[in-house]
């Protein structure tokens, strides 16, 4: 089972992660944040207790905005997994450069996001860190 954390300040945008992760069974939506700066809270706490295998991370949210959030969950765990899904384009290049694996355009279709989440999480490649 591969737990996953979703970051996204938009409660419908969470509420279609739960119901996709969870209807695949063989992954399970961990925990959500609706900024940066919780799910980095959140990924710390879950490091002592429960692996993260992924984390959806949207960029603009308030109080901290998914590419510093990306930096600092990595600065924790240089093996974290973090797929990037946002609807501005322009921040692809640094998002890729802060460390994600992934980067997604918003609107999402479900079958790209299960198909994209399953190629992520059976990828045996670095997080694109230096």
């Amino acid at each position: 089972m591969y737990n996953i954390l979703a970051v996204d300040d938009e409660p419908d945008i969470l509420f279609l992660y739960k119901t996709i992760i969870n209807l695949r069974g063989k992954y399970t939506l961990l925990d959500t944040a609706s900024n940066g700066e919780e799910a980095v809270q959140k990924y710390k706490a879950y490091l002592s207790r429960k692996k993260v295998d992924l984390v959806i991370m949207d960029h603009r949210m308030p109080v901290m905005d998914g590419l510093k959030a990306t930096r600092k969950i990595l600065a924790m765990d240089r093996e974290a997994k973090i797929k990037f899904v946002s609807a501005d384009l322009r921040v692809k290049k640094a998002a890729l450069e802060a460390g994600a694996v992934d980067f997604v355009e918003k609107p999402l279709l479900v079958k790209a996001l299960i198909r994209n989440i399953e190629e992520v999480l059976n990828s045996t490649g670095d997080n694109n860190m230096p």
